[in-house]
């Protein structure tokens, strides 16, 4: 079943999300944690672990080339989730740091939408962003799936530490058995580990590596 379904996922979806933060001095941690629903709906949670330098305004995601995929319920914590930065959607770009500070917001952009918020002061970071993407599994005709770079190339600097681990709503757990998995642009493993798909670097990223990840899934499942 598997074999017809990987062929046009990746000639399909690939490259359809792309996750950038700009100007930070430096980014330790990337950790996002993805929790799929009957629907195909990805619930995603990203902690950045970053130190920011005294240029930068604001930090962003940005999504481009989402075809038929939405961003919804986006909110961005600091201080390790101690902290809830307001909606200020629409995003200005062209605001102060300190008229960013606090608030986060969705900017329009000609090919998708960028997931904003302010740094408020310079130095050490910990924000959660938190946000659904209605439309990441999709369904084919002889089964359902995914191809999505979960962490891009191109960021300010190469964080240290990446992991992307993925898991199922109801608890399913992920094994041979059900899924199909890889993982592309990045130096490290992808595998099983107590039914979830876990994705990690053996060694620090840099501005040209990526995380891709793509799982297979029967048609049944969604």
């Amino acid at each position: 079943m598997f074999k017809h379904i990987s062929k046009r996922i990746q000639s399909t979806v690939i490259g359809l999300l792309i996750g950038t933060a700009v100007s930070a001095s430096s980014i330790d941690t990337i950790d996002i944690h993805v929790v799929i629903d009957s629907l195909g709906t990805g619930h995603i949670s990203e902690r950045w672990v970053a130190s920011v330098d005294n240029g930068m305004t604001e930090w962003y995601l940005s999504m481009k080339n989402l075809g038929n995929m939405s961003i919804q319920d986006f909110k961005v914590y600091d201080n390790d989730k101690q902290l809830y930065l307001q909606d200020d959607t629409p995003w200005d770009v062209d605001r102060s740091r300190y008229q960013k500070a606090g608030k986060a917001g969705i900017h329009e952009i000609s090919d998708g939408k960028e997931l904003c918020w302010g740094v408020g002061q310079s130095g050490y970071h910990c924000w959660t962003a938190e946000y659904k993407l209605v439309g990441l599994v999709r369904k084919y005709d002889d089964g359902c799936g995914f191809n999505h770079c979960f962490i891009n190339y191109g960021l300010s600097s190469g964080p240290l530490y990446t992991r992307t681990t993925i898991s199922m709503a109801d608890s399913t757990p992920l094994s041979v058995d059900n899924a199909r998995i890889w993982a592309f642009r990045y130096h490290g493993t992808c595998k099983f580990t107590d039914g979830k798909v876990v994705a990690e670097n053996t060694e620090p990223l840099t501005t040209d590596n990526s995380m891709v990840v793509m799982c297979l899934f029967p048609e049944k499942d969604f």
